[in-house]
């Protein structure tokens, strides 16, 4: 079963892969990010909104490099 899930998401990520990095990067980086606000929004009295969409756009810029490296990693550059 375990094995069966793992051969699912491994061919998931592939063809997600095989569309583009970069739209592989810009959903990765949309759903966490929507995901981010959407349990600030339901879970906490943010009250600023410009500190939060700043460190928003930081999370962002952070997954994107994250990726990159694994990427890197992965390819074996």
């Amino acid at each position: 079963m375990l094995k069966k899930l793992n051969d699912w998401r491994f061919n998931n990520w592939s063809k997600s892969r095989r569309k583009g990095q970069l739209r592989y990067i810009v959903r990765s980086t949309f759903t966490i990010s929507f995901a981010i606000v959407l349990g600030v929004l339901l879970f906490t009295n943010q009250s600023q909104w410009g500190e939060f969409l700043l460190e928003l756009s930081r999370i962002g810029i952070i997954n994107v490099c994250i990726w990159l490296i694994g990427e890197l990693l992965w390819v074996g550059y």
